[in-house]
């Protein structure tokens, strides 16, 4: 019963009203203006299809949406929807191979399927020349499916799916979602089970189940693609109507109206997990996605948990600190939905006095309402994401999904207009209205119309080949501009002005790693949270406020090797959001009470790493690698260990910021449409009157440390999955051939359909997913094979990583055809690499960060076209060192370590702290 809130991401007239603002005067909107242009046809075999154009990138979104998902199924067939959405992607009659293999030769990003209770969704960006053979595979396996499927390609899904259902039960508070799914809705209801189904009712789908499924929702009426990108209406009709328009219509389908149970008493359960903190949700029914109640209630759920001024967010977490996580939200479905009350109770603080709490803020919101004030500020945030969302066409949330979504489930494809407009006209009064309707009890229509007559073209698209790729990108990466203002902070812009936003990065040459330069573990992490948590003149809540007034983010954080100061807002609010970023990076008031409460939930979050599979390896790592004295070794996440945090004081927090975050330590790397001049006079008014300081000279030292063929176990009782681990060190960044090493990895396992994952995943079923990568940073860079697998194959499964490592640099290299495909994967992928300004403003703080040549983006697409397969394996030879693995896993050590002990290899048992607990020397 995941949350599925409907962020939309527009595009393209939005009028502002132009004003002064101060704090108590929020954007005004008008959302009659917020709108995607777009075309529909209807097809003669009853196939909709709405056009889209943008022409702002050379490429084009391609999302089919399939009206049918888990209601669906039929008792006894549970996950059937999503086990279908995985066979979709392993070949069709015309095209009897993997569909992501297609996809990563044409450069597709943004790919991937979906399947919730209502529908089911594939979706990919493209380069505009690769729409033709995208838009041939996408109705190959709509109309030509079935002769492809067969009882082994059906096993080799059902075993990726009991894995992936696996993966997330193995999760903290997983089996949560499972209860409250079958405590909201009885057994007989569409929604009464869980999308990704159950494991009895997945081992006994067949594949007489596989064909009736397709025949019965697979149908060309039943389902609406969406084209939006660089094509007009007429060529996209066209070229869909060619592909599309033999594909037979399907079945008539019944639907089941709205079905909204009602539950007249309050009921409850509890279970037990192995979790860190105590957790407690409360959960109401509430209207469908379609009803202008959901847009209220909604908005009640941000009103009550979003942002630090919400009413529980500020009582349980900030004021009374009696919770580290509290929040609210919506989740309206076709036919029901879900109002949401979720916290984690923290440690020593008790569940009754948490409900207790809920229970009087909900009760005073019940009794009295929201505040006008508690509107605006909740209308003004909701409005800003979708100027802030302006420039995607594809994927979660784009603009193609937002079409689709409100063609399937509000009817016509600008249904999102009218909700728009439900959300500019709420009331205090409206908001109160439904809650009190919806939240004061229960806390755990139909009409026939003519079916049309539907026909299909009689034209059939040649199927001989898919159609060929137009391999031509013209992907432009902004010149990188450079300056220094008076106070000695580099100045870093890429100028683009087809955006209304701003995206600047601060960055300071700090980082995790100055935590052993005489600091204490986590301190880098909870120095640099505490940066927001009021200045001399405004308190966080009074920040976090404005920042949502302004329609702006401000976050301060750490990684491994830099700290940073971020900023996201628009255009017409830069001057005071440029304020509130000057008041924060200069003024940090660092109150006591802030330290206690956040200093506390960095505790919350370590042992929150401790009880998580990947958290437990990431901690314990580092360590391993570059040894306990080295600025690198420390756990992973940059949170430290309890004890030290608890040691951290506020003269440890203050004497962070006058060492590091200091103007001559950093660079702001800024994106969006505003000129050098104007960005640095815009900086020397509200930076110029910082000092500079003396800032310790940072030392990352080279390490020789080796754990070759041993194996660290650390105990994960009851696991039904070990995450292994295979890790060594390799060079710092920029002394191998970086875009060689990218191709190489991507072939060994950083893609989909690389040598590990199509062996672990799809061949052995073992594994929901195994991948390689470097991880990037100023020193020596860890390379890590990783791999949640389940526990009985944990022996076999590392076998089989040391198999693939060895034969890559011995007996079996990367072939041509595994080159050619990963790098004109490379290349066309770059047609949507920059789509947006955070995305350019990434590739920016990586010039900084790793001290790149300015040109290093824009020669990138050419030093790739001229890579050669000899260069790729030349790389492999220096970095892929099959004899420097070593391992770590986190699983059930009592079923693992028998065959563990079977490798040949040392074997040695850590506890949660990467302490030695047991040593068992090789056979």
């Amino acid at each position: 019963m995941k949350r599925l809130r409907f962020l939309a991401m527009l595009a393209l007239s939005i009028f502002i009203t132009q004003s002064t603002l101060v704090a108590q005067d929020a954007p005004k909107y008008n959302p009659d203006d917020i709108n995607i242009p777009y075309k529909k046809f209807t097809l003669p075999n009853g196939l909709r299809l709405l056009v889209h154009e943008d022409h702002k990138a050379p490429i084009a979104a391609v999302n089919v949406w399939y009206h049918v998902g888990s209601k669906n199924e039929k008792p006894g067939k549970s996950g059937f929807a999503h086990l279908f959405e995985h066979l979709m992607f392993n070949g069709s009659e015309n095209f009897n191979t993997d569909y992501f293999q297609a996809l990563e030769a044409i450069g597709g990003t943004d790919l991937n399927g979906t399947t919730n209770e209502d529908r089911t969704n594939y979706f990919q960006n493209v380069p505009i020349g690769a729409l033709d053979q995208v838009l041939w595979l996408e109705s190959d396996r709509m109309g030509h499916l079935l002769g492809a499927i067969d009882q082994a390609k059906l096993d080799e899904q059902r075993g990726v799916v009991q894995n992936e259902k696996r993966q997330g039960e193995n999760q903290p508070y997983a089996k949560g979602w499972d209860i409250a799914q079958k405590a909201m809705y009885p057994p007989y209801h569409p929604y009464g089970h869980t999308v990704i189904g159950e494991m009895e009712d997945l081992n006994a789908a067949s594949v007489e189940d596989v064909h009736e499924w397709f025949k019965s929702y697979y149908g060309a009426a039943n389902a609406v693609l969406v084209v939006a990108g660089d094509i007009t209406p007429e060529a996209a009709y066209e070229k869909v109507l060619k592909y599309f328009g033999n594909i037979p219509a399907g079945p008539t389908i019944t639907r089941p109206g709205v079905s909204i149970p009602v539950r007249d008493y309050d009921t409850r359960a509890t279970f037990q997990d192995r979790v860190p903190e105590e957790r407690i949700m409360m959960i109401w029914h509430m209207p469908e996605w379609a009803n202008q109640e959901a847009v209220w209630l909604d908005l009640a759920s941000d009103v009550l948990a979003s942002g630090k001024n919400s009413r529980l967010y500020k009582k349980l977490v900030y004021e009374k600190q009696i919770c580290s996580s509290a929040s609210a939200f919506v989740n309206p479905s076709e036919i029901s939905g879900e109002f949401m009350i979720m916290a984690n109770v923290k440690k020593g603080k008790s569940m009754d006095e948490v409900e207790a709490m809920i229970n009087e803020i909900l009760n005073d919101f019940l009794t009295n309402g929201p505040t006008e004030e508690e509107v605006n500020r909740v209308k003004a945030s909701y409005f800003a994401n979708y100027i802030k969302g302006l420039e995607r066409i594809g994927g979660f949330g784009g603009k193609s999904d937002i079409l689709a979504q409100n063609e399937v489930f509000g009817g016509t494809a600008d249904f999102y207009k009218k909700k728009l407009n439900w959300y500019n006209k709420t009331t205090a009064k409206d908001i109160h209205a439904a809650a009190k309707k919806w939240l004061t009890k229960g806390r755990f229509t139909l009409t026939a119309t003519p079916f049309p007559e539907y026909a299909v073209s009689g034209n059939e698209a040649d199927r001989s080949a898919p159609p060929a790729v137009n391999t031509a990108v013209d992907a432009q990466f902004p010149d990188i501009q450079r300056a220094t203002l008076k106070n000695g902070m580099k100045v870093v812009l890429t100028r683009r002005t087809e955006s209304p936003t701003l995206v600047m990065n601060m960055m300071f040459d700090a980082g995790y790693c100055t935590d052993k330069m005489g600091g204490k573990l986590g301190l880098a992490n909870l120095a640099m949270n505490m940066l927001d948590e009021g200045t001399k003149s405004m308190n966080s809540l009074q920040i976090n406020e404005k920042l949502q007034l302004l329609g702006a983010s401000l976050n301060t954080y750490s990684d491994l090797d830099y700290s940073y100061i971020s900023l996201n807002t628009l255009k017409q609010s830069l001057a005071p959001s440029l304020d509130m970023m000057a008041d924060v990076a200069l003024n940090p008031a660092f109150p006591e009470a802030d330290l206690e409460r956040l200093r506390n939930q960095q505790i919350s979050g370590i042992q929150n790493e401790k009880k998580s599979p990947i958290g437990m390896l990431i901690r314990v790592m580092p360590e391993m690698l570059y040894g306990k004295d080295h600025p690198y070794g420390i756990p992973m996440s940059g949170t430290g260990t309890e004890e030290s945090v608890a040691d951290i004081s506020l003269t440890d927090v203050k004497g962070y910021y006058q060492r590091w975050i200091r103007p001559n330590n950093a660079t702001i790397v800024v994106t969006g449409d505003i000129t050098m001049p104007e960005l640095v006079a815009q900086l020397e008014k509200r930076f110029g009157t910082w000092q500079k300081g003396d800032v310790p000279k940072k030392n990352i030292p080279m390490v020789n440390t080796s754990n070759r063929k041993k194996v660290f176990v650390m105990d994960r009782p009851e696991s039904p999955q070990s995450m292994i681990m295979a890790t060594y060190l390799t060079k710092p960044y920029g002394q191998v051939d970086e875009t060689a090493m990218e191709q190489m990895n991507n072939v060994l396992g950083g893609d989909f359909t690389s040598r590990i994952n199509m062996n672990i995943r799809e061949d052995k079923h073992w594994s929901y997913g195994a991948r390689s990568m470097v991880i990037n940073t100023g020193g020596q860079r860890p390379f890590l094979v990783y791999a949640p697998v389940q526990t009985d194959k944990t022996k076999e499964s590392i076998q089989e990583v040391i198999k693939e490592v060895n034969q890559f640099v011995t007996d079996k290299p990367m072939t041509q055809a595994e080159f050619d495909k990963t790098k004109q994967n490379t290349i066309m992928g770059m047609s949507g690499m920059w789509e947006t300004n955070n995305a350019v403003n990434g590739s920016a703080v990586n010039v900084v960060k790793y001290g790149l040549k300015d040109d290093y983006w824009k020669t990138y697409s050419q030093r790739v076209q001229n890579l050669t397969l000899k260069d790729a394996n030349m790389v492999a030879k220096t970095v892929v060192q099959p004899n420097e693995l070593s391992w770590i896993m986190a699983g059930d050590a009592e079923k693992i370590m028998p065959g563990l002990q079977e490798l040949g290899m040392e074997v040695i048992q850590l506890d949660a702290e990467g302490n030695v607990v047991t040593k068992k020397a090789k056979p």
